[in-house]
């Protein structure tokens, strides 16, 4: 079961249990009705022998209570669904991020017009520099300084944003080297 499905199932929940505590709400109400007209007004006896009834006060039907319970209900069910959607969008950008790095045999800019290269790179694990060479950049190696170099850039800004994407995308730290 996904985190979706739980995120789905904990909003239908919450709904259900919003519902029980309103139609508990609701009998009580009731109850607290059939109570007040069934009770006699203060000096009830006196007027009873007068002929003259004064009537019972009770709360009205759909009293505030349940409004306010109602309320509730809609903003929990509101809030819930507003949840979700955050996730899904966060879910969708982390996805869209690993989609946008997709495998490329070699990495990196084509040329730079400057001649200066920004490299990007990250820990020489081996297990990190496989995961790298199959998922993401194939020409992905271990340097002569012992560092992985994944791809090289023409600018740092460039260097930069695929360090962050690749950290993202393999929950590692890739780095800009000195250029």
């Amino acid at each position: 079961m996904s985190w979706q499905d739980d995120s789905f199932t904990d909003v239908r929940l919450t709904g259900q249990e919003a519902s029980r505590l309103l139609s508990a709400l609701e009998q009580d109400s009731v109850d607290d009705s059939i109570k007040n007209a069934t009770k006699s007004a203060p000096g009830s006896s006196n007027s009873a022998s007068s002929g003259l009834q004064t009537p019972a006060i009770s709360k009205p039907e759909g009293s505030s209570c349940s409004g306010l319970v109602f309320f509730c209900l809609v903003l929990m069910v509101g809030l819930g669904l507003f949840i979700v959607h955050v996730l899904n969008d966060l879910n969708g950008s982390l996805s869209s991020d690993n989609a946008e790095l997709g495998f490329q045999a070699s990495c990196g800019s084509k040329s730079s017009s400057t001649g200066r290269w920004w490299p990007v790179l990250g820990i020489a694990n081996r297990s990190l520099l496989l995961t790298v060479k199959d998922s993401y950049c194939g020409d992905a190696y271990i340097n002569e300084d012992g560092v992985m170099q994944v791809a090289s850039f023409a600018t740092k800004a460039e260097a930069r944003v695929f360090a962050e994407q690749l950290s993202r995308a393999t929950r590692s730290r890739f780095r800009v080297g000195q250029g």
